[in-house]
């Protein structure tokens, strides 16, 4: 069982302030396109994942805007670098929080997974976010 396309953005949300009227569904499809705006960026980090799974870029953008990708590392890091923050993913699968891409003790966002990471062989099936 994957979770909700939307469960990921939903949790990230959740712990932002952000307008009323923007959605868990316009995170997804804003992530989409930051990741084509900073392809020059991603794509080097993305190739080997890309490979693979035997997917091209365009298709992998297609994946996360129709929510067949819910997401990913990837999909974590452009968020980071989208709005400048800090994410912090909790598990009982990590001996040690998975900061990321940043060394702070203060993240913005924390999410808790049920599982491993995205292609851990302990699958998550459920993300939660915490309170602000």
């Amino acid at each position: 069982m994957n979770p909700s396309p939307l469960g990921l953005y939903d949790a990230i949300l959740d712990q932002l302030d952000h307008p009323k009227a923007y959605t868990a569904a316009m995170l997804r499809m804003q992530t989409a396109l930051h990741m084509m705006k900073d392809v020059f960026y991603l794509y080097p980090h993305l190739k080997p994942i890309l490979q693979k799974l035997n997917m091209s870029f365009e298709s992998f953008i297609l994946n996360i805007i129709t929510g067949t990708v819910y997401g990913d590392a990837l999909v974590l890091a452009t968020i980071t670098r989208m709005f400048n923050i800090k994410i912090t993913v909790l598990s009982p699968e990590y001996v040690t929080p998975w900061r990321v891409f940043h060394k702070s003790g203060n993240p913005n966002v924390i999410l808790i997974f049920n599982g491993g990471d995205f292609s851990s062989n302990v699958p998550v099936t459920h993300i939660s976010s915490t309170s602000k």
